[in-house]
């Protein structure tokens, strides 16, 4: 084998992420954007050493893995749910529907001004579930 050539990896990424209210996720890997639906995978070659490569569920680039290629042939890489940080995301959406649900009715009474309080807070639980969502997922090797 010539010095000059290099040496190629092939690299396979599977979703093993459940989406819940989300389509795909969106992969960027070897300069090029791909959409995986839940169970779904695919694979690119690449020549470099260091393969950067970004996860999102929205629009923007929202977290960056850099995987080693240099002397592997072929890597396997699933996204899955990162438990830990899932818990703790559940248990603080808990904390905040908790307080929501019993603390602001006390101090306010049963007014249209808690109802509001409350409406507001549970479109905070749903929109850091979307945001911080993309948080929960990691790109492990198999």
């Amino acid at each position: 084998m010539n010095e000059q050539e290099q040496k190629m990896t092939e690299v396979t990424i599977k979703n093993k992420y459940f989406l819940g209210h989300y389509d795909y996720i969106t992969v960027w890997a070897a300069g090029k954007e791909y959409h995986l639906k839940p169970d779904s995978e695919f694979t690119f070659l690449t020549s470099q050493k260091k393969e950067e490569i970004a996860i999102s569920l929205f629009f923007s680039k929202s977290r960056k893995v850099i995987i080693n290629c240099s002397e592997k042939n072929r890597i396997f890489l699933e996204l899955k749910p990162d438990m830990k940080k899932s818990l703790v995301l559940n248990l603080l959406n808990l904390f905040i529907g908790i307080v929501t649900m019993l603390v602001i009715p006390g101090l306010f009474g049963i007014n249209i001004r808690s109802i509001a309080i409350i409406i507001i807070s549970v479109f905070f639980i749903f929109f850091s579930n979307m945001v911080f969502a993309v948080k929960t997922i990691k790109l492990a090797e198999k």
